[in-house]
């Protein structure tokens, strides 16, 4: 089936004249129209071992640019007459099992060709399809995410990447694309994170102009407003034109966005009305001042807790930006925090740069301490607290112990909701020991909420929310956060709102993914 459509089923010709006889006589796939009523743009001659070929693009009357793949080797046997034929060139390639499956190329082009037509459900199917078939190959998710992106979809469009780059993480392309779609809702954080990644890339291979190039959209995207080195890691404090987040050793650990600021959310608060700050380094006003929307899935997360609890006390083992925290006590107006954070320097930098988080501990709904959580639990009586949130940095993909048998424990005599913040590959058998822990303890997970759809957890290291009860889907759905700004800000933080309803597991299902059979872990 010589359709030109993939290397595997490329047009063929004796010579020049030929190969263009069957370019030009070659069906659109979009219009269907044959014949040469358009334009023929050869690209390069491309070498495959003995395989020579040209990607040629065929632009139909219709406007489509068709994408063809023409087999050279017999053309070129007329200069070179030691070159393999067609046939045996690409007959070698084959018994090599070094081609790409035909289903490949093959997809890109109908998928092209459907969304050229506006038929954005077909051409989804047909990228599905080809992820269905070649679940392991990194273009088969390339050309899926890509899909999503020009559909609109961005976060499946990023979960997507994030596949294609569990199987190929040094691809540029997939690298650089995923990063658009962040920047684009909202999110240039991680999209400069992998544009740090491309750099790494790119110096290791010896490509400084690519090295500048990201240098500068670097410098464009983000300014970095304070550094400080501690025991944990370097803690950076970084903006864009939309929000401010920390980072510690470059592992995102939220933030929040710029609108609604801070002085408006106070101006929300009688209580708040006079509150100006008392920070002796502020250089700006509050309007200017980041609010308590955060940027981040894994903040967004403690919204869905708030619902939960209203007139009590909380605590939380690691502030990170604290842009969850201030989430969270801005939907219950009588929730009081107490959190424990082991570093001096994280404190002092979310001090500075987050002044909401002062005017709720200047309120006394919120309590710092700074000391290790695990010696803290130990220490302390957990009666007076009603949950527990755990987001302890540990490095990527790994799984924070403080949550050692005898403290989840603990929780449990103390009846305690326990929720946790994770990034992890569910591929390791950390993440399965700690789900058979919290059994072990009379504390099963009833709630999983992800950051990718349950489909793809398998495959790629992701945020889990891990929770001993489940939210209130329907009173999540009923809930309108921060009603009293106006809605378009809140984008993004709406959009993960929502996910942690649609892209979760319930109990049963926890259960299913994680063998629980040994209760000794």
């Amino acid at each position: 089936m010589n359709n030109g459509l993939s290397l595997r089923n490329a047009l063929r010709g004796k010579d020049q004249a030929a190969c263009d006889a069957t370019l030009a006589a070659s069906a659109c796939l979009v219009c269907g129209n044959s014949g040469f009523t358009g334009s023929l743009d050869w690209g390069p001659l491309k070498k495959h071992r003995q395989l020579l070929f040209y990607e040629v693009v065929k632009t139909c009357v219709c406007g489509f640019q068709n994408r063809l793949f023409v087999i050279a080797n017999d053309v070129e046997r007329r200069r070179a007459p030691a070159l393999k034929t067609s046939e045996a060139a690409l007959a070698d390639a084959l018994a090599r099992g070094n081609l790409d499956p035909v289903e490949l190329d093959e997809s890109v082009a109908h998928i092209m060709a459907l969304v050229f037509a506006k038929k954005s459900a077909e051409a989804l199917a047909r990228a599905e399809a080809a992820v269905s078939i070649l679940s392991d190959h990194p273009r088969a998710w390339y050309n899926l995410a890509w899909l999503y992106g020009e559909m609109g979809r961005l976060q499946e469009g990023i979960v997507a990447y994030q596949v294609s780059l569990s199987l190929a993480p040094d691809s540029i392309e997939s690298l650089y694309n995923q990063a658009f779609l962040m920047a684009e809702i909202g999110d240039a954080g991680r999209a400069v994170l992998n544009l740090a990644r491309i750099i790494s890339i790119a110096e290791r291979n010896g490509d400084q102009q690519l090295v500048d190039d990201m240098h500068k959209l670097v410098g464009e995207t983000m300014k970095v407003k304070d550094r400080s080195v501690g025991p944990i890691g370097t803690v950076e404090v970084v903006e864009d034109d939309l929000g401010r987040r920390v980072l510690i050793d470059q592992q995102n650990q939220g933030g929040a966005l710029f609108s609604p600021s801070a002085a408006l959310y106070l101006a929300s608060l009688p209580e708040a009305s006079v509150w100006t700050g008392n920070n002796d380094s502020e250089a700006q006003p509050l309007a200017l001042e980041p609010g308590p929307v955060p940027d981040s899935f894994f903040s967004t997360a403690w919204t869905a807790l708030a619902l939960q609890h209203a007139n009590v006390t909380g605590l939380a083992l690691g502030l990170g930006s604290g842009t969850g925290l201030l989430a969270l006590l801005a939907a219950q107006p009588k929730l009081k925090i107490t959190v424990v954070e082991v570093s001096p320097e994280v404190v002092a930098q979310v001090r500075r740069w987050f002044p909401l988080l002062r005017w709720f501990e200047d309120s006394g709904r919120l309590t710092i301490e700074i000391d290790e959580g695990g010696a803290w639990l130990d220490g302390h009586n957990l009666d007076p607290y009603a949950f527990l949130i755990t987001d302890v940095f540990c490095g990527e993909a790994e799984v924070p112990d403080v949550l050692t048998a005898s403290r989840l424990e603990k929780c449990r005599r103390a009846e305690v909701d326990v929720w946790l913040n994770l990034i992890v590959d569910p591929k390791k058998e950390r993440l399965a020991l700690l789900v058979r822990r919290f059994e072990a303890a009379g504390l099963p997970l009833a709630y999983a909420g992800l950051s990718c759809p349950p489909l793809v957890a398998r495959r790629i290291s992701a945020h889990w929310i891990l929770a001993t009860r489940a939210p209130d889907f329907a009173a999540m759905k009923r809930h309108q956060p921060f009603g009293w700004c106006l809605p378009d800000p809140l984008n993004l933080f709406h959009s993960y709102y929502r996910l942690l309803g649609e892209w979760c597991f319930n109990a049963a299902e926890i259960k299913r993914w994680f063998t629980l059979t040994d209760m000794s872990q």
